[in-house]
């Protein structure tokens, strides 16, 4: 009887592991079927121009500088979490560090298929409120793990942010105002997938490697007009 008991046991956990892995699997087939149907939309389709920068949640640089760079982000999109730090990084060191680009971020949390999104983006505008946001940032994006509130809870505590407090401001209503701001303009410009990119009134739609980005912010350098932000 014992033995029917422990093959049971054992059988289960071997069924909830795999459905546990195909779960995981599937997110990621969702995140690319989006961003697939994305690139086949109207924007994915053309080169829009803005009438002018977005501008966000300064992360890194001077608002002087000429070229304005707008990533819209989900904080749980694994291709937002490859665009940092494979890319971004690279932005900063080429761009950034000499003062002639800088990096906003605007919240487009995709909640219909990313469970904890907007509690990121919050948990991000209070990192903001800290002089932190780009260290939540990227500690965010280089976590290897599930993001869950126990491991935002562990991000807000290494950047020694009170996390009682933290989750005692998420009902007040600048949270909500920020993000919905942010979500608004998005609808408004038609974008809806992450990450999208604005360089200066440029969209760029998805991932793309260093060497695309920096063709198009050298020729921001000699022709943009470096206006100001939102």
């Amino acid at each position: 009887m014992k033995y029917f008991e422990h093959f049971f046991k054992g059988t289960l956990l071997i069924l909830i592991s795999i459905i546990l892995f195909y779960i995981i699997r599937l997110v990621g087939y969702v995140d690319q079927i989006g961003l697939m149907i994305y690139r086949n939309s109207t924007l994915g389709k053309s080169n829009i121009e803005l009438p002018k920068p977005v501008g966000g949640s300064l992360l890194s640089g001077s608002d002087s500088a000429k070229v304005k760079i707008t990533v819209f982000i989900d904080y749980q999109c694994t291709y937002c979490k490859q665009f940092f730090n494979e890319v971004v990084t690279k932005i900063e060191e080429r761009f950034v560090d000499s003062g002639v680009a800088s990096i906003y971020i605007k919240h487009l949390p995709l909640n219909h298929i990313h469970q904890i999104a907007e509690l990121l983006a919050k948990g991000a505008e209070y990192s903001k409120a800290n002089g932190l946001i780009r260290d939540y940032t990227f500690k965010v994006f280089a976590f290897d793990s599930q993001l869950d509130t126990t491991t935002l809870n562990q991000i807000m505590y290494s950047l020694n942010i009170d996390t009682i407090a933290f989750r005692e401001s998420l009902n007040t209503e600048s949270f909500y105002t920020s993000i919905e701001k942010d979500l608004i303009e998005a609808r408004g410009y038609n974008i809806n997938g992450t990450p999208t990119t604005v360089i200066n009134q440029k969209v760029i739609l998805g991932l793309r490697d260093f060497r695309y980005f920096e063709n198009i912010i050298e020729n921001e350098l000699v022709s943009g007009s470096g206006s100001n932000c939102q």
